[in-house]
């Protein structure tokens, strides 16, 4: 009679111990998702805010006026600054 409850106890240990570990897998893949999700709405709103930002600081009657000439002596300069 020993053995037969040894069995028993050890097959509902391991059956608890395989639900165990699939509802571990499956919390895992939610949180990765939400994670994931979560991480991509942070940079678009990231990135929104920048472009807003840098938006308000153009002045659109300053960029009518900009020429190809211009946008060549803004990149040598740039190459030369430190």
């Amino acid at each position: 009679m020993k053995k037969r409850k040894r069995r028993f106890g050890s097959k509902h240990l391991i059956f608890a111990l395989m639900l165990l570990v699939i509802a571990n897998a499956v919390m895992g893949l939610v949180l990765l998702y939400q994670s994931k999700t979560a991480m991509q709405t942070q940079i678009e709103r990231r990135m929104l805010d920048i472009s807003n930002t840098a938006s308000k600081m153009l002045d659109g009657d300053s960029l009518k006026n900009l020429t190809k000439d211009d946008k060549e002596i803004f990149h040598r300069n740039q190459r030369q600054a430190p």
